[in-house]
């Protein structure tokens, strides 16, 4: 029961850091564009950075509340990361925009790693529960990374109507990385299902859509930037085709942590049940010797 609760703080505390990702990728997005001469969205823009500096307050009080959990020495450096992006501002280039969003994003990855191993979340004992959290914490963030770092790619070409040789080499990549994201997601999510027919009843239809809008930003990609004679598409047209394709896989990701929850509770009630039938049969077994 005790591994279970424990399990449970290292949740608690993955689920904003998972939001932070969204929240860093959104940003990432609306400095490219700010950066490319977009002024029209420097209010959003704004509005995002405070957005995660609530979200970073958020994640402080969990810390804080969860001092069993050994992660407060590796959250400030973490946090410091956001602190230098964000007192830099508009004075970056596209390219030190990227690689700074970046080091961000994969910084929080390995901060997750660690509340994964701290809260005994990766040596989770049951098929549905740890294919459901490799998949919530691992493999959809990282899924919608790649479709991030393509989303951010992509406005930069057509804001510019420039695609030099090593954006396109990066687009490749992240276009490559978002098929492997989307099958592992799959299968994660497919094992899941035969466990738990619950998960699959409120899982299904959205991996559904997110599988759907996957295949809308991999036409756009191809249709108006990889393949086109000329990049004449409207930069906020794809911006808000990547959006809706990143958003839907973190709509995914927030049921797939909820139904987390919900198994893993079911799971600690069991073992409660457990114990006391134990503890009954224990005491009936010692009255009967009396």
């Amino acid at each position: 029961a005790f591994a279970t609760m424990l399990e449970k703080d290292g949740t608690e505390i993955s689920k904003p850091l998972i939001q932070l990702v969204q929240r860093v990728q959104q940003h990432r997005g609306m400095t490219g564009l700010l950066l490319s001469g977009k002024v029209e969205t420097k209010p959003a823009w704004g509005a995002k950075r405070q957005e995660i500096a609530a979200l970073l307050k958020t994640i402080d009080a969990l810390i804080a509340d969860h001092p069993h959990l050994p992660l407060a020495e590796f959250w400030g450096p973490l946090r410091s990361k956001w602190e230098s992006l964000a007192s830099i501002g508009e004075a970056m280039t596209p390219a030190e925009s990227l690689l700074r969003h970046a080091s961000l994003i994969d910084a929080v990855f390995t901060f997750q790693r660690r509340v994964a191993d701290a809260s005994g979340m990766a040596l989770d004992p049951e098929i549905s529960t740890y294919y459901l959290m490799t998949t919530a914490f691992g493999s959809i963030p990282e899924l919608a990374e790649a479709m991030g770092r393509l989303r951010v790619a992509g406005v930069t070409a057509l804001a510019t109507q420039k695609l030099e040789p090593e954006t396109r080499a990066s687009m490749k990549f992240s276009f490559d990385a978002m098929a492997d994201g989307r099958e592992l997601v799959d299968d994660n999510l497919k094992k899941v299902f035969k466990e738990s027919a619950k998960s699959q009843s409120k899982l299904a239809p959205l991996a559904q859509d997110a599988t759907a809008r996957i295949a809308s930003l991999k036409q756009a990609t191809e249709v108006d930037i990889l393949d086109a004679k000329a990049l004449t598409a409207n930069s906020q047209a794809f911006f808000a085709t990547a959006t809706q394709a990143v958003d839907a896989q973190f709509r995914l990701f927030e049921a797939s942590a909820e139904m987390l929850d919900v198994l893993i509770d079911d799971r600690f009630r069991k073992i409660r049940r457990d114990e006391w039938t134990l503890i009954l049969a224990i005491g009936v077994g010692f009255v009967a010797l009396m």
